[in-house]
């Protein structure tokens, strides 16, 4: 009889508990599923697009940004947009670095040396090699195929590939 009051209890511990991690399971389902639109939508790195687009994408009502978009198109002819991943920041810069490389090739060299020594200053610094050797033998590939002259195009490809473009950004 004891049981049968427990299971009547509509604010039991137990239910409560269990009502809790129904309720943070439909939060991530909504989470991988807003990840997933937005995946579909918008690609790791986007091609150059005018600064105007900005402009649309934001209220005209809105004079502060329009005047901050305008000072922008008085200095730069372009956007390249990245995908709102918490890791936009870094691919947008790695990529930025890498397409400079493409058609700096003191720079290159100069790039590449000190990216064919960081994994062993890595190591004594600490990191454990097997954990970085992935990332760095994939980074210098990648370094590899712009000292083979890539195209931009071929850059761009690369870097939305979602493995590769991760590691990029990894070793950055």
């Amino acid at each position: 009889m004891a049981d049968d009051v427990r299971q009547a209890e509509p604010n039991s511990p137990a239910k409560n508990m269990m009502s809790d991690i129904n309720h943070d399971e439909a939060i991530l389902a909504q989470e991988k599923e807003i990840e997933r639109e937005i995946a579909e939508r918008i690609p790791l790195v986007d091609i150059k697009q005018d600064l105007s687009v900005l402009q649309k994408e934001y209220a005209v009502d809105d004079l502060v940004y329009q005047e901050k978009v305008k000072d922008l198109r008085s200095k730069y002819q372009f956007i390249r947009k990245t995908r709102p991943d918490g890791n936009c920041f870094f691919r947008a810069f790695s990529f930025a670095y890498l397409e400079s490389l493409l058609t700096d090739k003191q720079e290159y060299t100069r790039f590449k040396g000190l990216a064919e020594a960081s994994k062993e200053g890595l190591v004594s610094l600490g990191f454990q090699r097997f954990t970085i050797e992935d990332f760095h033998d994939t980074f210098m590939d990648v370094l590899k195929r712009i000292e083979n002259s890539i195209t931009l195009e071929d850059l761009i490809k690369i870097f939305n590939e979602q493995g590769l473009s991760d590691y990029i950004v990894v070793y950055m």
